[in-house]
């Protein structure tokens, strides 16, 4: 279908989405970076907020209203909800389409966005959007719109299973969190807003009012002072909170764009932090899975302890699969290898162990599926 797309080009120019939760949308948190085709119609919407922004623009919600504000300085640009009509500098003009809000994000036409806004709008043969406003451009993802209808009726699912691998049988909880839902943010947190402090599980998710919550890095549980300091890189809000200089374990990250990888260490974070692109990281490893294989070696990530090198133990675990969601699980008692096959057969492309044992913690629904048995330092959370 995708391919089809040239041959619309022009049809293609008709729609441009304004995305951002309307809670936050006067907030500096990103939008979702992607392109939205309407195969019903083959219309295609790409986010405003993102493309605003990034292109010159403020961006302004008033919700009472159901009005969006556009201004650069020189213009400004009024659009209201299930309404035709816009306002370019004080002037109505006619839409071929109405914006509309769906789960609290609000799409407009592209072809006005290409015209007014002064963006061009250049469609690729992969289907990919390229964006472009004088010197600055920008390549985005396309992605069909009852996909992100699917994001937006179930966010999140949860459920315990029975994972069947080489060697036994493992007892396995399970959470998908869809990236294609709007208004999905990841992030970590840590214990009282504190590096080296530690707090209940259940804390941490009220105070950071997470949809979704596991444990994070490995920590000095075992310390016999109230000092706790955590072992890996710790990334909140785009700012390193903590870090972990020479350590090239595996890591977590989610960025401003709303994706989500698993990188190789220190080397790879730093690239990524330099782009500015990251907006939440965790470092704990190893790596479990790597293109969809299970790919692990914890020694030539500096492991030595038997409890991950050879031991069997209750485990956490992290990754992405194909379709764009970040699969979390807490197991029964398996060996790293093990954990790597459970993430494969539950179809993780990319996987990484977080900490496990007696700090496993695994929180979604409103349910504490896998309650830890031990104080946290820190965490990682999806909120909706």
């Amino acid at each position: 279908m995708l391919n089809k797309l040239t041959k619309f080009i022009a049809a293609a120019l008709l729609l441009l989405l304004l995305i951002q939760t309307i809670g936050p949308i006067q907030s500096a948190s990103a939008a979702k970076r992607y392109a939205i085709l309407q195969e019903s119609t083959n219309r295609s919407f790409v986010p405003i907020r993102y493309t605003a922004e990034n292109f010159g623009y403020k961006v302004q919600w008033k919700g009472e209203e159901q009005k969006v504000l556009l201004s650069n300085g020189s213009k400004s640009v009024e659009f209201t909800v299930d309404t035709k009509q816009v306002k370019v500098n004080g002037k109505l003009q006619q839409l071929d389409a109405s914006p509309f809000n769906l789960a609290g994000t609000v799409y407009i036409p592209l072809r006005f966005a290409g015209e007014t806004l002064g963006t061009e709008v250049e469609w690729q043969k992969s289907g990919r959007v390229v964006l472009t406003s004088g010197s600055k451009k920008t390549e985005i993802e396309t992605i069909a719109l009852n996909r992100i209808e699917r994001a937006v009726k179930t966010p999140v699912s949860a459920s315990s299973t029975t994972v069947e691998i080489s060697k036994k049988k493992v007892s396995v909880n399970v959470v998908y969190v869809d990236l294609y839902h709007p208004a999905v943010h990841m992030d970590t947190v840590y214990a009282n807003n504190k590096i080296g402090s530690t707090e209940p599980f259940k804390n941490m998710i009220e105070r950071s009012k997470a949809s979704v919550a596991v444990n994070g890095t490995f920590f000095n549980a075992y310390s016999t002072t109230d000092v706790k300091i955590p072992y890996g890189y710790i990334v909140q809000s785009g700012k390193v909170i903590n870090k972990a200089s020479g350590d090239e374990r595996t890591i977590f990250i989610y960025t401003k764009d709303g994706d989500a990888q698993i990188v190789d260490g220190e080397t790879e974070l730093k690239k990524l932090l330099d782009q500015g692109i990251v907006e939440a990281a965790v470092q704990a490893g190893p790596r479990l899975v790597r293109n969809g294989k299970v790919d692990t070696n914890p020694t030539a990530e500096g492991f030595k302890d038997p409890k991950v090198l050879t031991n069997r133990a209750g485990r956490t675990a992290i990754g992405v699969t194909k379709e764009g969601k970040v699969i979390i699980i807490t197991t029964s008692a398996v060996t790293i290898k093990e954990l790597a096959e459970v993430m494969v057969k539950l179809g993780a492309t990319a996987a990484m162990n977080l900490d496990g044992g007696a700090s496993s913690g695994l929180y979604a629904k409103g349910t504490m599926i896998t309650p830890p048995g031990r104080d946290l330092s820190n965490a990682l959370i999806a909120t909706f």
